[in-house]
């Protein structure tokens, strides 16, 4: 308690603003882990449509 008589809440390095550590930690976790997935299939996406602008249709027979 202050010296005002207002209850000022402690923020001990378990819980921070109502939200534990471990929930954060396992939060940021998963967001990671989805933003690597986005970013490969992304990644596939691109190198596809790469590979269609070096293919030209070619009117020539071959026989």
């Amino acid at each position: 308690m202050s010296k005002f008589g207002i209850v000022i809440p402690h923020n001990d390095a378990k819980n921070i603003g109502g939200i534990s550590v471990e929930t954060l930690k396992s939060g940021s976790d998963v967001l990671f882990i989805l933003f690597g997935a986005i970013m490969v299939l992304a990644m596939h996406a691109g190198f596809a449509f790469l590979e269609l602008g070096t293919v030209r249709k070619k009117i020539k027979s071959i026989l």
